[in-house]
């Protein structure tokens, strides 16, 4: 079985993470889909990418370890992390590059880069369980995955700065009420949901679809790929701060971290 699977249901796309029950980001889920990215791009008269998961999660982000604080790739040090970092973003931040709309059908949680995926959709459906969460300020590392541009677009600055400084929670009604999600419905509806939300998509022009895609993005200077630019290096620079050391191991200790400011 892969990590991600990739599946047609005439001319809409079925993209789900299959590393239940948490879909971490582990280097052989973000290769698959990649991969399955790829795949895609080489099949004709499809319309819509539904992105989904198997099991009780969404994404819960990043697998944090003993080894996440300093790994070094490439160029070494803190250059070599921000290009390893900004490696394990452009797998999720491709779907911007495609030619066709894409949505989201988050179940459970959507944590870290869970959420920068979910975000990089360009619609969110929802149920009142689904939990939208950046703990980053938790974890003593700067947020990744585009979060910095995303969450201030689509939920303005203030919401954005409650959930990035303090590492609020959004659960799925209220993301609805945000901006943040679409629809919201009962959790044994999302899936039919997202397919009738697709279906939806794909029964417009294809062409004014694409174009007012790209116009609407172009107007509103869409761009994600320079705030992950930013916040890799940043992420590397946090990564050797004590503080990151302590908010991991706190994380994975399950207990209130004790930052120093270091």
């Amino acid at each position: 079985m892969s990590e991600v699977t990739l599946t047609r249901q005439g001319d809409i796309a079925w993209m789900r993470l299959n590393q239940p029950p948490r879909n971490t980001m582990t280097p052989e889920l973000m290769s698959a889909f990649a991969r399955r990215i790829e795949e895609l791009k080489s099949w004709s008269n499809i319309r819509v990418l539904v992105v989904a998961s198997v099991g009780r999660h969404f994404c819960a982000g990043a697998e944090l370890t003993k080894d996440t604080h300093g790994a070094d790739a490439g160029l070494g040090g803190p250059p070599g992390d921000a290009e390893r970092l900004r490696g394990l973003y452009v797998p999720f931040l491709s779907l911007t590059e495609l030619n066709i709309p894409s949505v989201a059908v988050v179940q459970g949680a959507a944590v870290g880069g869970g959420l920068g995926l979910a975000c990089a959709c360009d619609f969110r459906i929802v149920a009142p369980c689904t939990r939208f969460a950046a703990p980053f300020v938790r974890l003593g590392i700067h947020p990744g995955m585009a979060l910095t541009y995303y969450l201030p677009a689509l939920v303005g600055l203030p919401r954005a700065l409650d959930m990035l400084l303090i590492g609020r929670e959004v659960l799925g009604e209220e993301a609805l009420d945000w901006g943040l999600a679409n629809r919201c419905v009962a959790r044994d509806r999302l899936e039919s949901a997202g397919q009738m939300f697709a279906e939806a998509l794909a029964a417009g022009s294809p062409a004014v679809v694409q174009w007012s895609r790209r116009a609407i993005y172009r107007a509103v200077q869409h761009n994600p790929h320079g705030a992950a630019d930013i916040e890799s290096l940043a992420q590397a620079l946090t990564f050797l701060s004590k503080d990151a050391v302590e908010g991991v191991q706190a994380f994975r200790e399950k207990r209130p971290p004790e930052f120093q400011g270091d």
